[in-house]
Parts: structure tokens; sequence; C-alpha cells
């Protein structure tokens, strides 16, 4: 004979979610199970959905979160395959020296001026994540929106990024719209070059000093540097950010 529920009238031999149990370990069984028939009971249909662990989050959501957390860092992988950044910072003793020899090089200049960023953030959503959300400003008419990723290991820092020009009012309207907001400014006077496949600049930040940044693949970032006689002991591994702040408390300190 076939186990009958008598609640819902469907075959427990067919029902996906009853599982056939002695009846000596009805006693082991959780709270709110029902006997069925001689020698089997049914615990509580689709319990991952009804009981809550300790932090009170039903279990269904914590592994709707983890499928998520999982497809988001599989796609971020995928779009790093593509749309990864490596760059590599400097300070610069003398930065008319390197000028000079950029311009020896015949490295072609593509942009000089005064460059505003403004990282954005919903209630640290993003930098839970690692990410970073940044609108830049370089000029008059120069914006791009840039989307990065968390830090990768690796002589040379690397990151998911992945950018588009955008025109800077409907940009920041838009991110205010999505409640995004601004968490953070720092503000550079840049000059940029092209050479050797490799992206260039020439970085102010007062009251911090001059740097280079150079972004490409590792081979031309290693072969640019050495042209430029950029020695390994001035790779400065910091970020602007982080270069801004720490110089902001030594001046408060003093």
């Amino acid at each position: 004979m076939r186990a009958i529920d008598g609640c819902s009238g469907l075959d427990s031999t067919k029902a996906p979610c009853y599982k056939r149990l002695p009846v000596r370990r009805l006693q082991s069984v959780s709270r709110g199970t029902r006997a069925h028939g001689r020698g089997f009971v049914e615990p509580v249909r689709i319990a991952s959905c009804v009981v809550s662990p300790p932090n009170g989050v039903p279990l269904f959501i914590m592994a709707k979160r983890k499928i998520e957390k999982y497809l988001t860092s599989q796609f971020e992988k995928h779009v790093a395959r593509h749309s990864l950044e490596t760059e590599q910072k400097y300070r610069a003793r003398d930065i008319d020296a390197i000028r000079r020899r950029l311009i020896k090089l015949r490295a072609r200049r593509t942009a000089k001026g005064y460059e505003r960023n403004e990282l954005f953030d919903s209630g640290g959503a993003l930098q839970k994540l690692g990410r970073k959300l940044r609108l830049r400003r370089h000029g008059a008419n120069k914006s791009v929106l840039t989307l990065k990723g968390p830090r990768m290991g690796g002589v040379h820092k690397q990151r998911m990024e992945v950018e588009t020009r955008v025109d800077y009012e409907a940009a920041k309207r838009i991110l205010e719209l999505l409640n995004f907001r601004v968490c953070e400014t720092y503000s550079k006077f840049r000059e940029e070059y092209k050479l050797d496949s490799c992206a260039v600049c020439l970085d102010l930040i007062p009251p911090c000093g001059w740097f280079v940044e150079i972004e490409g693949t590792r081979k031309h970032i290693v072969s640019v540097a050495r042209k430029l006689r950029l020695k390994n002991a001035d790779r400065e591994r910091r970020s602007y950010r982080r270069i801004i702040k720490e110089q902001s408390l030594m001046r408060q300190a003093a």
C-alpha cells in the first residue's frame, strides 16, 4: 500500500519534499513532523524555507545570497579577462628630466590639465565588495565614469576596470537618482602621454609631489619604466587617495 498525505492528498512516495524515516527515529526529527501510515514520518515540508538559523535569516535567503555572490564573482572574472587594468606608480625625483625623456622618445601627449575625481557609494555597499565607482572630470570637456573591482595580487597593481566617456552633469544626476552619493574627492594636475602601447601619466598631487603612472601590459610597463630610468626603489604601492590621507594626517600631527 502507498502512504497518502491526509492533508494534501499527495502520494508521499512521489512527493519530492518527503523522506521515508523509521518510527524509531521519530524522536530525532525536529518538532513539527507528522506520522503517516505505519513506520514513516513527514518532516516539516521545505524546512529550509521555514526554519531560520540563529541569526534570524531564513536559510533559503542565505542560499540565494550565496548564489548571487558566486554569480557576481564569476561575471567579474569574465569581465576582468577583457577589461583588466595593470599599472605601476613611481615617485618622480626629477619630473623635468622625465618629461624630456618622453619628448626624446617621441611620446605623444594626449591630454593636459586639472583633473577632479569623485568617488560614489550607496551606504557603503561598494566599499564592502572592494569596488570603486569613480566619476572623473579632466579639464572642461572630458569626463569618464569608471567601475573598478577589488585589487588582485601580483607585482603590478591589477584590478577589473570598466569605463566609458560620459556627460559629467548627466552622469552625476543619474548616480544621485540611483541613491549614490559622493563619499570622497581628490584632485590632481595630469599630463597624459602615449608611449609603446602604454599610457604614461605625469601627476602632480599637491602637496605630495610628482608621480609617474604607467598603464599597459606587464612587459610594456617594465620596458617603458626602463626607458624613463625609473627605479624599483621609487615604486609607489599606495593609491593616490591613501597618499593624500596620510599626508593630511602628517600635517595635522605637526
